[in-house]
């Protein structure tokens, strides 16, 4: 058995509207409610990403659009401090097609607060007063955010080594590149 998902990765760059001063640069994951269930592929290696706060996405909220969001638990430190962040809001610019800044701001309800990867708070702001982080969003979301430039990439989950090895050679044969969990481990191994 083996089955895929794909999610898709944009930035979006936006001022805080709860602090002043300060911008959030977020890697916004366009993701279906599936996506929190497997590991994925961040910085050379698979990490799994926990929901230490509230709730995934539901299948009718990935499929009717809804504007919901999951943000990663610095940015929730960040603008929240110890205030629960689930069912705040958090306005996305959601129109990229013009140079200037985007003039379209949208409200999203936070459901749900994600375990940040990296060490905080000492990382949270650089020295131009902007945080770096995480949000997530339901994958069909992604049409409402005009102009921006996204990336794909698909998880394939299999139960068995050699359907995903046959997979694998015929993706090197159209002249696709992989990176699965097993060729990490021999790079380590050899590295090692």
């Amino acid at each position: 058995k083996a089955f895929t998902f794909s999610w898709k990765t944009g930035h979006i760059q936006m001022h805080s509207y709860l602090l002043k001063n300060v911008s959030l640069n977020a890697l916004a994951y366009f993701v279906d409610q599936n996506f929190f269930d497997y590991p994925i592929y961040h910085q050379g290696s698979f990490k799994n990403l926990s929901i230490i706060k509230g709730r995934s996405f539901t299948q009718e909220e990935v499929s009717t659009k809804k504007k919901v969001l999951l943000i990663e638990e610095k940015f929730s430190d960040l603008l929240f401090g110890k205030e629960d962040a689930i069912g705040k809001e958090i306005r996305l610019p959601t129109n990229f097609l013009t140079e200037s800044l985007p003039d379209t701001i949208t409200p999203y309800t936070i459901i749900g607060v994600v375990k940040s990867y990296d060490y905080f708070p000492s990382n949270i702001l650089d020295e131009n007063y902007s945080a770096l982080g995480n949000i997530f969003l339901p994958l069909n979301a992604l049409s409402d955010f005009k102009g921006l430039n996204v990336l794909e990439d698909t998880l394939l989950v299999a139960d068995n080594e050699e359907v995903a090895q046959s997979i694998g050679n015929a993706l090197t044969m159209e002249g696709l590149t992989y990176i699965s969990s097993l060729k990490l481990q021999r790079h380590a191994l050899n590295n090692y």
